[in-house]
């Protein structure tokens, strides 16, 4: 993509405006045919009273500003892990 597009991203579904808010990075790759897709997020966790659970189903758009949506997915999280630094 040229210069001057500006990347968005929003989360919906199973704690979607705790995700929204505190969003640091994400990475999703798209698995061809039957593997498993792979979502990545790094959130801030300064200052919040405990961690959401994992279970439940979250799905997620992205796209460009200038543009619009592209892309939509929704995955639900039975492999889900937490990483805190530094991540062994």
């Amino acid at each position: 993509m040229a210069q001057g597009f500006t990347p968005i991203v929003e989360f919906y579904g199973a704690n979607a405006a705790l995700l929204n808010q505190r969003l640091m990075h994400w990475s999703h790759t798209d698995a061809a045919g039957i593997e498993t897709d792979r979502l990545e997020l790094t959130l801030n966790i300064e200052g919040l009273d405990g961690l959401p659970t994992l279970n439940g189903k979250i799905g997620l758009r992205a796209g460009y500003l200038e543009l619009g949506w592209w892309k939509r997915a929704s995955l639900s999280s039975p492999n889900a892990h937490r990483c805190c630094f530094p991540c062994a």
